[in-house]
Parts: C-alpha cells; structure tokens; sequence
C-alpha cells in the first residue's frame, strides 16, 4: 500500500545543480496542456470563420445573427451550416450556368 501512497502524492523532483532548476518530465501534464492548446485553436478558428461571415451581412442582419448567437447557439450553428450551403451552391450554379427548377 505504501507504493500507491508514494505514487499518489508525488511531489516534483527538484535538483539543484549549478544553479539551475530541473524539473522531471513526468511531472508536466502534457494532455491537459496539448487539450486546451487544440482547444484555444479551436476557438480562433471559429472566431476567423464567423468574423469572415459576419462581414457579408447588413447592419440589421448582424445584430440578429449576434443575438441568435447568445440566446442559442445551436441554432446559430444550424444558420450558419445553412448559409455555408446555400452560398457553396450558389458557387456550383455560378460555374456550371445551370439554374434550380422552380
């Protein structure tokens, strides 16, 4: 029992050494930490996108869109999927002249 204790309460090896600090390896919690990097960039991505987006709207249709956002968030996510889709098929009719039936 006394192994579990000694690897539950560890404490960093610290070891001074001509004056400098070393720290062991395993005692940088590396998952936590690659977590919330890909978690930061996540969120600058998401930021990028909906400012490259937000700049097409109106005055008036950002104030909605803005809105939408805070009171609920996965319809915004759907609105913006939506208008993603609808400006890729713009896009595909553009190039290849055809145009929807009606």
């Amino acid at each position: 029992m006394g192994w579990f204790f000694g690897v539950c309460t560890a404490v960093p090896t610290v070891s001074y050494n001509r004056q400098d600090i070393v720290i062991d390896w395993h005692m940088i919690p590396i998952v936590p930490i690659a977590f919330a990097v890909l978690a930061f960039l996540a969120w600058r991505y998401d930021a990028s996108e909906r400012r490259a987006y937000e700049a097409t709207l109106s005055k008036a249709e950002k104030r909605q869109f803005r809105a939408l956002r805070r009171v609920h968030p996965a319809k915004w996510r759907a609105a913006i999927a939506l208008k993603q889709a609808e400006t890729k098929s713009a896009g595909q009719q553009a190039e290849t002249g055809r145009k929807t039936p009606a």
